[in-house]
C-alpha cells in the first residue's frame, strides 16, 4: 500500500486552504480570496522571494520580501558550539511528569494524532492530498481531550496540552516515560533564544537586488 504522504505536490484542507509545493517553491492560497496566493521561492543563490500574486489574464505580483537564507545558515554553523550548549541546556528544561502534578491538574491533554490515524481520514487524489471538510470534528479539541489527572496510560507519543483551550504545552513519551514542556519555559529556553538570534533571515530591504 502507498503511503499517501509521501512527497505530495499539493494539500487542500476543509475546502479553505489549499498549499502547493515543487522543489523550489512554496504556495498557499485561502480558497475564499481564490483569486489570489502567496508564494515562498527559494532561489539557487540561497535568497528566498516572498510575493503575493493576483491571478487573471493578465498577473499581478506585488512584493513582499526577501531574505537571504544561505548568509543565515552560514551563520548558524559559524557558532557550533553555542548551538550544542543551547541544545543541551533545552533537554535539561523536560520535566518527566507523571500525571499526579497538582500543579498541573487544571491543565488538559489531546493526543497529536497519528500518521496511521490521519491516513484514515486524509483523501488521495492524483499527486494531492484533501481534507474533507466533513472530517473537521476529528480535529476539534473537545473531542479528545483528556483531563491531567486521567491521562495516564492514554498518551501515545506526542500531545498538546491545553488551559481551557489556549495552548500551554507539549508531551512526548520515550519508552515508560512522560516528558512536559511548557510553552512559556520552551520560548525562553537557550535553543530558542540561539535560533532566533541564528535564523532570523537577514531582509534584503532593496526588493530588486
Amino acid at each position: 500500500m502507498s503511503d499517501p504522504f509521501e512527497n505530495p505536490k499539493r494539500i487542500k484542507a476543509f475546502d479553505k486552504l489549499w498549499l502547493g509545493f515543487s522543489n523550489n517553491k512554496f504556495i498557499i492560497k485561502d480558497l475564499e480570496e481564490p483569486a489570489q496566493h502567496h508564494t515562498m521561492l527559494f532561489k539557487d543563490d540561497g535568497i528566498v522571494d516572498v510575493h503575493k500574486t493576483k491571478e487573471g489574464s493578465k498577473k499581478e505580483y506585488e512584493p513582499v520580501a526577501k531574505y537571504d537564507l544561505a548568509k543565515t545558515a552560514l551563520n548558524i554553523l559559524a557558532h557550533p558550539k553555542e548551538m550544542e550548549d543551547a541544545f543541551m541546556q533545552f533537554l535539561q528544561t523536560m520535566k518527566e511528569v507523571n500525571f499526579e502534578e497538582p500543579e498541573y491538574e487544571h491543565l488538559a491533554i489531546a493526543n497529536m494524532k497519528t500518521k496511521e490515524e490521519l491516513a484514515g481520514i486524509v483523501k488521495k487524489e492524483k499527486k494531492g492530498l484533501v481534507i474533507p471538510v466533513e472530517s473537521l470534528q476529528e480535529f476539534q479539541l473537545g473531542k479528545s481531550v483528556i483531563p491531567w489527572k486521567e491521562a495516564k496510560g492514554k498518551i501515545k507519543d506526542n500531545a498538546l496540552v491545553f488551559d481551557r483551550e489556549k495552548p500551554a504545552g507539549y508531551i512526548f513519551k520515550k519508552g515508560f516515560k512522560y516528558f512536559y514542556l511548557p510553552v512559556a519555559v520552551l520560548m525562553d529556553t537557550p535553543i530558542m533564544q540561539f535560533f532566533n538570534k541564528m535564523m532570523n533571515p537577514e531582509k534584503i530591504s532593496d526588493y530588486n537586488n
